[in-house]
């Protein structure tokens, strides 16, 4: 999500802004044909993405498991997580 899904949505919803603020109203949209490129590569980015999350992969390296849980992490462990997973990949 990090580094493909967030930056990649970017590309679409930062496209189109109403700024408003007590400077005025300041606004953002593609006007070139090179603007609506962009907009339109992170739609097939975004769209792609999609099969990136159906790739089947550990949520935590096996060197990793069995390590015990810390305050401020997910709520389930990664095993629980990947036990979830691995009950109905399709639901997933």
């Amino acid at each position: 999500m990090e580094h493909v899904i967030d930056p990649t949505a970017d590309l679409i919803f930062d496209a189109a802004v109403i700024d408003i603020s007590h400077k005025g109203i300041s606004e953002t949209k593609p006007l070139s044909d090179d603007d609506w490129l962009k907009v339109e590569r992170g739609g097939y980015l975004l769209a792609e993405s999609t099969n990136l999350l159906k790739i089947p992969r550990r949520m935590v390296p096996a060197d990793e498991e069995g390590k015990p849980h810390q305050p401020g992490e997910p709520e389930l462990p990664p095993e629980q997580i990947q036990a979830k997973i691995e009950k109905d990949r399709a639901l997933w």
